[in-house]
């Protein structure tokens, strides 16, 4: 049966409250994007940020059997080759969407976002901008599998020949080995190599705090090289894994996602500080695989979708974050070629980043702002 609703939403945890009574936290964060003084808003106003933000901006798990669900058939699924997981769990999610509607939340269905524009429209100066730009857009590679990671080399080539650039993330003990050669060609084209766990396990964001410091750890060390950010396997989110990812040292996790109504979701397409992981989050705006393998329609249509979403966070001059996994793209050329088109009409508005260079720019600018409030 589809689900369209996400998890529901635990009471205020302790940290949770202190934040919501902290509401000029949030405030002083919207005030920076907008480029407000921090008394434009009201003590109701700043009251009514504070606790949608505090509800919104923050990772929240997945249902119990969801939870018990991923880390129990992840045990099995890693003793297959990469195509016949594929086969099991693209099988295993349209039993979840059985009539390939297109799982989609689009920005004037986003609460948070609605609220953030009806206050557009006290800034007396510009909002935040982006290098210069309005916006940022990243473009985001997952490299799940063998598959994929075969891909990266053209996918770098391709996407610098048109002016973009973007962020590979990788696995680092499962069914290929990273070339320290090919992190080299990544980097030194200008785009960036980025953490996606050790196996891609799909559950390991609901093992113990220990288990998930172990995993990461062994990840990190067979990194050939520094990664900056993470994200998620199966976009699996909990406080415990970014209290460690951040542990860790990494400074930013790009997991939380934006646009899926079967998870819980950010609603607001801006970079932001998760307080009790220490860590910046680049929320997730889309993914290739909705338009690919969950919903049944035309490359035509997909492609108004993403430029319906892309345009609307364009105008709020907010980042926007599509993940394209190169197993697909590898497979599906014509849609790649095809976004790749979209990407570069935008190339006058957005700032096109990896998104290490979009948490630079924000947590720098951010740190700046609060320096001068001082």
């Amino acid at each position: 049966m589809l689900q369209t609703q996400p998890p529901k939403t635990e009471p205020l945890s302790k940290k949770k409250a202190e934040l919501v009574s902290n509401a000029h936290t949030w405030s002083a964060l919207w005030c920076w994007y907008l480029g407000l003084p921090l008394d434009a808003f009201t003590p109701r106003e700043h009251q009514e940020i504070a606790e949608l933000c505090a509800d919104r901006l923050r990772p929240v798990p997945e249902r119990i059997g969801t939870q018990l669900a991923r880390r129990y058939s992840d045990q099995i699924l890693r003793k297959f080759p990469y195509e016949v997981r594929l086969a099991l769990t693209s099988a295993l999610k349209r039993f979840r969407n059985p009539q390939k509607k297109l799982l989609l939340s689009r920005p004037a269905d986003w609460e948070l976002l609605q609220l953030y524009c009806r206050h557009m429209s006290k800034a007396r100066t510009s909002p935040f901008r982006w290098k210069g730009k309005k916006a940022a857009i990243c473009l985001s590679h997952d490299v799940d599998n063998r598959g994929g990671y075969d891909f990266v080399s053209e996918m770098v080539s391709r996407q610098k020949q048109v002016g973009l650039k973007g962020t590979f993330n990788f696995v680092t003990s499962y069914d290929y080995a990273i070339s320290p050669e090919l992190i080299h060609e990544i980097e030194s084209n200008g785009f960036e190599a980025g953490l996606h766990c050790l196996t891609h396990d799909i559950g390991l964001a609901y093992r113990g705090k220990k288990k998930i410091y172990e995993t990461l750890s062994k990840a990190l060390k067979r990194f050939p090289g520094k990664p900056r950010g993470y994200r998620s396997a199966a976009l699996s989110i909990s406080p415990d894994l970014l209290e460690v990812v951040s542990q860790l040292g990494l400074v930013y996790d790009s997991t939380i996602q934006l646009s899926n109504p079967v998870y819980h979701c950010a609603e607001w397409p801006f970079p932001f500080f998760v307080e009790n992981a220490g860590l910046w989050e680049i929320p997730l705006t889309l993914q290739d695989d909705i338009f690919l393998r969950d919903a049944s329609i035309s490359i035509e249509q997909s492609i108004k979708e993403v430029r319906l979403v892309l345009e609307a966070i364009i105008e709020v001059g907010g980042v926007f974050v599509m993940i394209l996994h190169p197993h697909l793209m590898a497979t599906h050329q014509a849609f790649y070629q095809a976004l790749l088109n979209l990407f570069c009409e935008y190339k006058e508005d957005a700032l096109f980043a990896t998104t290490g260079e979009v948490f630079d720019i924000a947590s720098e600018a951010y740190a700046n702002y609060l320096g001068h409030l001082k």
